[in-house]
């Protein structure tokens, strides 16, 4: 039912203007909303310290990221959100957490203006065949797909997985129900992240993908080195993912993950929504610096598309400081300001669960790498880690 509140006002820019947020975690998406002018309500899994500190409503969802977020409990937050806010929402941005349950984002539009791709888009995107046939239709480097392998060199993927959590080597015979093979391919993980608005795309910057593996997630992900140096296929590259955004009809953020190797490259998946980026990519320190989160909501407002951001600035990073053992009652801790996500005093953390986000920028990358490698190993020694 529409709002009779007052509309926030000047969406293209902020200003004030109150958004709601729906994701697994939020807090990426509430920090670059604050930086880019908006009022940040956010509906996630976690309502962590950090995330309370920045937005200004927070309504946790019940779940977690084994079950994920449920259409039902999201649908109450964001009503919930809404309904306390003294203007109405301009709408839903939507981030992580959704790329397997497109009907959730159907469901969301119904009642709030969807400001993202939509749950059709998605999942189209998200279709292993349905990305791949959009690869083979403009000639792009795609990894060969299949139902069942009997050797070596080919990958485990869920449908509709996120993350790397998902991904594992395959063993042989069938994939399990709900997945399916992958061809294995040798080369560096990189992400190029770009804006659409229908008819066009900017390519914004590149990033490198950092692992945090484990036995069971070889693949898992850990954080991202952003504004590093394009590789030298970029153009092909950017291209390519300008062209699959426009084809798939993703409107707003999305980034194209590639392996980029010494016998080529190829393109992995696009991720239709803003994701990790934001923290290592929102601005870049030159003179032209793009909000990302205001390029987002103005290209799917329909409000025009930034000029394409100049080269430079430092090396930001991000990396996931994971529990090693399980962490009974997160002590109270005095967090530097180089940490995000963080707990809340007296939260439980599982083993091999997130605990917070460690951010670093240096003037190189192996400096700045080096920097947040060091600074995740601290935030695991700050709570500490209690045997069960």
């Amino acid at each position: 039912m529409p709002s009779r509140k007052r509309a926030s006002s000047s969406p293209e820019d902020g200003n004030g203007a109150a958004v709601l947020i729906a994701a697994q975690s939020g807090r990426a998406l509430a920090a670059a909303a604050r930086r880019a002018g908006y009022v940040p309500l956010v509906a996630d899994l976690f309502a962590d310290a950090d995330t309370r500190a920045i937005a200004a409503d927070v309504e946790r969802v019940p779940g977690g990221l084994s079950c994920g977020l449920r259409r039902v409990a999201v649908i109450a937050a964001l009503e919930q959100l809404a309904d306390r806010s003294p203007v109405a929402p301009i709408g839903v941005v939507a981030g992580p957490g959704f790329e397997d349950r497109p009907g959730h984002l159907a469901a969301i539009a119904a009642r709030f203006a969807l400001l993202g791709a939509s749950g059709a888009t998605v999942k189209r995107v998200k279709s292993p065949d349905g990305f791949a046939a959009a690869c083979a239709a403009r000639g792009l480097p795609h990894p060969a797909l299949a139902m069942a392998g009997g050797g070596t060199g080919w990958l485990v993927k869920r449908r509709g997985g996120a993350g790397g959590s998902h991904v594992r080597p395959h063993g042989g015979g069938p994939a399990p129900a709900g997945h399916y093979l992958q061809a294995q391919v040798a080369g560096d993980p990189l992400s190029v992240t770009v804006v659409s608005d229908g008819s066009a795309a900017v390519s914004i910057g590149w990033c490198r993908q950092l692992v945090a593996p484990t036995p069971a997630q070889p693949f898992r992900f850990g954080g991202l080195v952003g504004g590093i140096a394009p590789p030298p296929p970029a153009a092909e590259i950017e291209a390519a993912a300008r062209t699959l955004a426009l084809d798939l009809g993703v409107v707003g953020l999305s980034s194209l993950d590639v392996i980029v190797g010494p016998g080529g490259w190829w393109v992995i998946e696009l991720n239709p929504r803003p994701g990790a980026s934001l923290d290592v990519l929102d601005g870049n320190g030159t003179e032209n610096a793009v909000s990302l989160f205001g390029a987002h909501v103005a290209a799917v407002r329909g409000l025009g598309l930034p000029p394409p951001p100049v080269e430079g600035g430092s090396i930001r990073t991000s990396l996931v400081a994971f529990a090693g053992r399980p962490v009974r009652a997160v002590p109270a801790v005095d967090w530097p300001g180089w940490v995000a996500d963080r707990p809340g005093t007296g939260d439980a953390i599982p083993a091999g669960a997130p605990i917070a986000t460690a951010l670093a920028a240096a003037d190189t990358e192996q400096e700045a790498v080096a920097l947040v490698r060091w600074r995740a190993a601290q935030i695991e020694e700050m709570v500490g880690g209690n045997p069960e």
